[in-house]
């Protein structure tokens, strides 16, 4: 690899706190939007919608990180 190092110690970390962010918007969010489906009498929609939010929450991290990534790395 010509000396290069596979990732940084910042990229590092980006990754990490977005996936933390990820995490806990999910352990937030998820029982609220559940509940309200299971409250409104619509469990048949409940995997549809988690499968929905999964990916959504995959996007954001990911722009997340990106963005992350790039802030940490003009600190340096």
């Amino acid at each position: 690899m010509n000396g290069q190092t596979l990732t940084t110690g910042s990229e590092v970390t980006a990754y990490l706190v977005a996936h933390a962010i990820g995490i806990v918007s999910s352990y937030v969010v998820n029982p609220m939007i559940f509940g309200a489906f299971a409250v409104a009498g619509r469990q048949g929609f409940i995997p549809a919608v988690a499968f929905g939010m999964s990916l959504v929450i995959m996007v954001f991290v990911l722009f997340l990180f990106l963005y992350m990534r790039r802030a940490f790395a003009d600190q340096n």
